[in-house]
């Protein structure tokens, strides 16, 4: 222990500890002056003052160099420290747990009530009250908000930083790419898409040609049968309504551009109502031929409606900006760029109905709508 008060002399005996000081302080004003001036790095600086000063010995004063491992040990450890790795989901560490979560219930309606315990994180099922747990639910990521997920723009070559790719159609097939997206079709293909006949609606009424004349019966003759038509909306020479046709076996029916071509006989058995006997049932008829182009078209005995002879009808298509077609059977319709074929149109009541024939060719839909 020092005595300053005694007659021990404090400076002249520790003066080299005082000059030590007074050399580094003044080296440090140095560098610190030299930093300002050229622009030198600290960090730099700093590495070369420590080196310099700890290779440094006071000549004659007994002062050792300083020892800096220490000073480099904490340096390392502040610039580089130590990192603990991070357990993975299922194992734990030594410093880390596994990762856990608490049993709740996945299934809808669970037998009894979920303990709520914690339990290893991926667990199917819970290993104290075996309730299923619920199933992960995958992050969908949308980078763009445009709500297509980024994994499928990519997949499909879409920009997924590019919000008006949902509304584009890259195929040009009628539907944007959100449409193709929410019908799980591919949006970069023309034959992939949305089901065109659900934006197809019939426009009723169906159109008729129909046929001017009614079949009234037949006559057996030397030289064959004979068949009678009656137009009764037609005037006759004298003026009156309704004129008669009494034509052989392909001869033409008078101007209207049909032709008589068989009769076939037919008597079936009718049961009585109310009873257990029958009465013969004439369900005969006869088939006449459009000239034209040989259509031909049944007529029963007595029916007094005029038959159908061309049907059409109004189709109406909500995409392509809007469009109607107005066909026959045996006519095409074009949705962008594929065709159907008209194969039928009929109407039962008041129900019309169109079968189509896909463009595959084999396959067939049915459209159908209540008529006013």
């Amino acid at each position: 222990m020092n005595d300053f008060s005694g007659n021990r002399n404090f400076f002249a005996e520790e003066w080299h500890w005082l000059a030590a000081g007074a050399g580094i302080a003044a080296f440090a004003a140095m560098l610190a002056l030299t930093i300002v001036a050229f622009g030198v790095n600290p960090d730099d600086a700093a590495d070369r003052a420590v080196r310099e000063i700890g290779g440094r010995k006071a000549d004659g004063t007994g002062v050792e160099p300083v020892d800096l491992a220490a000073f480099a040990a904490a340096k390392k450890a502040v610039s580089a420290p130590f990192l603990v790795s991070e357990p993975v989901d299922t194992q734990g560490g030594y410093l880390a747990s596994a990762r856990r979560v608490f049993c709740e219930s996945g299934e809808a309606f669970p037998v009894k009530k979920a303990c709520a315990l914690p339990i290893p994180y991926g667990s199917k099922v819970c290993p104290f009250c075996s309730i299923r747990q619920p199933d992960d639910v995958k992050v969908v990521l949308d980078g763009d908000g445009d709500g297509l997920p980024d994994e499928w723009e990519k997949k499909y070559g879409l920009d997924p930083k590019n919000v008006a790719d949902a509304a584009a159609d890259k195929d040009g097939d009628g539907f944007t790419n959100m449409e193709e997206f929410l019908a799980g079709t591919d949006p970069t293909d023309p034959s992939s898409h949305v089901d065109y006949l659900k934006f197809l609606k019939i426009v009723p009424p169906l159109k008729h040609t129909l046929l001017p004349i009614v079949f009234t019966g037949v006559a057996k003759t030397p030289a064959g049968m004979k068949f009678f038509f009656r137009d009764p909306k037609k005037r006759g020479a004298y003026g009156q309504r309704g004129v008669t046709y009494a034509v052989m076996a392909n001869e033409p029916i008078g101007d209207t551009g049909f032709a008589a071509k068989e009769y076939v006989e037919k008597i079936v058995k009718e049961k009585i109502r109310g009873s257990n006997q029958f009465r013969p049932k004439d369900i005969s008829y006869a088939v006449v031929e459009r000239i034209s182009d040989r259509k031909p078209i049944t007529l029963r005995v007595g029916d007094r409606r005029f038959a159908s002879v061309d049907m059409k009808v109004t189709l109406s298509f909500s995409l392509d900006g809007g469009k109607e077609f107005t066909v026959a059977p045996g006519e095409e319709v074009t949705l962008y760029k594929d065709k159907y074929t008209v194969k039928e149109i009929a109407r039962d009541g008041r129900t019309a109905r169109v079968t189509l024939v896909l463009p595959d060719g084999i396959a067939e839909r049915t459209l159908e709508t209540l008529e006013q």
